[in-house]
């Protein structure tokens, strides 16, 4: 609905790129989306957008470099507008070790691989409604057709018995941790941080967000703890081997 209130604003070639950009701030349309509706009333667009690969981001791939290997031994992903990965710890591992590795070879889509862990997630229709509703914001605010694909997708995931969840932010309240199945037959629990970037300068940037996830009891934290330790033992002797050859 915002998007449309903006481009119902701008009939004509003759609009202002100033009020224009303000507009569009105030109702915190994407940039993609600003853009957009530059080109739309023939002006240029007003934020540039590079590959994430870019040299110009190069400062920026080092800040989430930093940011996911200082989470470690806890899980954290970076992932794009259409909840593609961009980057990942290896702390991440084993939330994943059970699914179809077909899922894990590159593009890997976030809430593809979330649907696969349905059955190891103990709480999931409490979560998949969460992120449901994320999506549908995201979606309300960009019109992205690839994202409404996506969330046609999801929905499907969600057992009918749990879609009438109550939404939006009372529902985000209630949520409590995720409850995740282990591979010892115990129990992971996990809350969340979700950010993104809060003075991006470009298109590719303003649409990153990165997901962290914490233990929310000691023994989460001490198993996550205990598999990094094994990693780097293994790695260790990985390299070891590697010198001996």
């Amino acid at each position: 609905m915002r998007l449309q209130s903006v481009r119902m604003a701008t009939t004509g070639s003759g609009s202002q790129v100033g009020p224009l950009l303000r507009l569009a701030a105030r109702l915190e349309i994407p940039f993609r989306e600003r853009n957009r509706l530059l080109l739309a009333v023939g002006h240029a667009p007003a934020f540039p957008e590079h590959s994430f690969s870019a040299p110009e981001l190069a400062p920026v791939r080092e800040a989430l470099g930093r940011i996911l290997k200082g989470h470690e031994p806890y899980p954290a992903v970076v992932f794009d507008r259409h909840w593609n990965l961009v980057a990942a710890n290896d702390a991440i591992l084993p939330l994943v070790a059970g699914i179809d590795p077909a899922l894990l070879n590159p593009p890997i889509n976030v809430l593809r691989v979330s649907q696969e862990l349905i059955p190891w997630i103990i709480n999931a229709g409490d979560v998949m409604n969460y992120f449901r509703d994320r999506i549908q914001r995201q979606l309300a605010a960009t019109g992205d057709e690839q994202l409404a694909r996506l969330l046609t997708e999801f929905e499907s995931c969600i057992p009918c018995e749990d879609r009438d969840a109550v939404r939006d932010s009372d529902f985000a309240q209630n949520l409590g941790p995720v409850r995740v199945r282990a591979p010892n037959g115990g129990e992971w629990s996990f809350f969340g941080m979700f950010g993104t970037f809060d003075m991006p300068f470009e298109v590719t940037i303003s649409e990153l967000a990165v997901e962290l996830l914490f233990p929310a009891d000691r023994m989460t934290a001490d198993a996550f703890e205990s598999l990094a330790r094994n990693r780097r033992d293994q790695q260790s002797h990985d390299g070891e081997a590697v010198r001996g050859t």
